[in-house]
């Protein structure tokens, strides 16, 4: 599936992204830049995200653009791609999971170690 939305006084095609763009973007995710337009947009769908499933570039998306402009394009997305978008939904949800699951391990007392019955005590 893709659409047509006006972007820039341009047709832009916003298109599904595949399973393997879905891979890679997990996989690159440890590396990837926040943008001016990620920060504008506090959306779950990164700019990078918006990029592949658009061809835009970064630069189109931080350059001479309104954060008016960019909603669309955001929400054109995030339409075109609701099983990526519940995706890295689930990730993140997972990946707060594991930080508060590694938090609650790091402030717990360290285990209890029982005296070796062999050994008196001193």
């Amino acid at each position: 599936m893709a659409k047509e939305i006006p972007f820039l006084g341009k047709t832009v095609v916003v298109r599904q992204l595949t399973v393997r763009e879905t891979a890679e973007f997990f996989d690159s995710i440890g590396s990837m830049r926040v943008t001016t337009a990620d920060l504008l947009m506090h959306r779950a769908l990164p700019a990078a995200v918006v990029c592949t499933a658009t061809g835009l570039t970064i630069d189109d998306l931080t350059g001479d653009v309104t954060p008016s402009e960019l909603v669309g394009l955001w929400e054109a997305v995030e339409q075109e791609n609701p099983f990526f978008l519940q995706t890295i939904e689930r990730f993140a949800a997972l990946e707060q999971g594991g930080a508060a699951r590694i938090q609650a391990t790091a402030s717990a007392p360290p285990p209890v170690s029982s005296p070796d019955p062999g050994t008196a005590p001193a």
